[in-house]
């Protein structure tokens, strides 16, 4: 529900929605495969290039399971998948999410401060996760603007207790996590793939992590680096 008149970073892009949360906000394995069951369904009738998965559910192996045949199905009908990588919890202990943790998504941590001007100075954001799970897959793969961004919200709050909405006047929001920095990536996908409408799915994400710069932060912390198409 973004403001009216407002556009991110590619105006272009018309957007679909799936809903994966279910009433109370939470994200489970069936109401997740629901949605990717109708994205996989919907590719052609919507014209789909790229998912945006900005959140995750713990990981365990019936659920890596199922999100794999899920995920897979999607991938090879030539869209691209970009999920974040998930934030640290307050006791600072690095929990493993899904999707983030399947090799075929493109899984996105955060930068600390972008009003830094000399890259080289850039860190990985204290929240960002960085995990190396069971089959040695090490996430995330790159680093994106994720704190303190500023995006539109809905004027309307919908209370699950009150069948009537509440206005609100707010139109925008400052937002931190590494789901902001999923949704940057997706947008710059966006990009690329109308520059180069002829490329694959597989060849945008590797064009994405070949445009990354390497930053002042641990080699597992930042994957590729900062994605920073001016280069």
């Amino acid at each position: 529900f973004a403001l009216a008149g407002s556009t991110g970073i590619t105006g272009r892009m018309r957007p679909e929605y799936a809903k994966a949360l279910d009433k109370d906000g939470n994200c489970n394995i069936n109401v997740l495969l629901k949605a990717l069951d109708w994205v996989a369904n919907n590719i052609k009738k919507y014209n789909i290039r790229i998912l945006n998965i900005s959140i995750g559910i713990k990981n365990s192996s019936e659920n890596y399971n199922l999100l794999k045949v899920a995920i897979d199905n999607i991938v090879n009908s030539n869209v691209l998948i970009i999920t974040s990588v998930g934030n640290k919890n307050t006791n600072d202990t690095e929990e493993i999410y899904l999707p983030a943790a399947l090799p075929e998504v493109l899984s996105v941590g955060s930068i600390n401060d972008i009003s830094v001007k000399n890259i080289d100075q850039y860190q990985a954001a204290p929240f960002s996760s960085n995990w190396k799970d069971a089959n040695g897959v090490q996430k995330p793969d790159l680093l994106a603007p994720g704190n303190s961004i500023l995006a539109t919200q809905s004027n309307v709050l919908y209370n699950p207790l009150d069948s009537n909405s509440t206005n609100m006047n707010v139109s925008y929001v400052s937002s931190t996590g590494t789901s902001n920095s999923a949704a940057v990536v997706s947008g710059l996908a966006a990009i690329l793939m109308q520059q180069y409408p002829s490329y694959n799915n597989f060849s945008i994400q590797s064009m994405l992590l070949k445009k990354c710069t390497k930053i002042n932060a641990s080699m597992p912390a930042q994957g590729a680096g900062f994605i920073y198409l001016n280069q």
